[in-house]
């Protein structure tokens, strides 16, 4: 009996290790940092930095929040969203893309201002070509070269 327990232990075990494989790839992602997100750190970037300046530039305080959540969700890898990535023009002639965030119990509409490469930087998370660890503050101030704040 001990060598079925012990062949069961070592089948399972081996299931295991597999699992663990198959969801650790999802780890060896490229990762999108506050760095490689700009065109101007080479061809994998999304949009160069004096049109995200503009992009944010425009934005409300309410919007540059939702911005900065979004961001970080993303960067946790576990939001769920759905878009069809059709950019449009808002009333002022700012490009958007309306992407629904998946919540607990239903759809929360976000308006992402996109400029650029900007939707395939969403195409590439939602297809999991890429794990990002972006926030807003990261990005604008890699942007405009500044320093922290402390």
């Amino acid at each position: 009996m001990s060598n079925k327990t012990g062949s069961i232990f070592e089948l399972i075990l081996q299931s295991k290790s597999v699992q663990s494989a198959e969801t650790q790839s999802s780890f060896d992602l490229p990762l999108v940092n506050k760095t490689n997100f700009f065109t101007e750190s080479g061809a994998s970037g999304y949009i160069s930095k004096p049109p995200f300046l503009r992009v944010v530039g425009i934005q409300t305080e309410q919007e540059l929040r939702e911005f900065d959540n979004f961001l970080k969700e993303l960067s946790i890898g576990k939001v769920k969203i759905k878009t069809n990535l059709s950019e449009r023009d808002d009333k002022d002639g700012r490009k958007y893309v309306w992407i629904d965030i998946q919540r607990a119990r239903g759809l929360q509409p976000y308006k992402f201002f996109s400029d650029e490469r900007m939707s395939e930087f969403i195409a590439d998370y939602l297809s999991g070509k890429i794990n990002c660890s972006l926030t807003l503050e990261e990005l604008y101030l890699e942007a405009t070269n500044a320093t922290p704040q402390v």
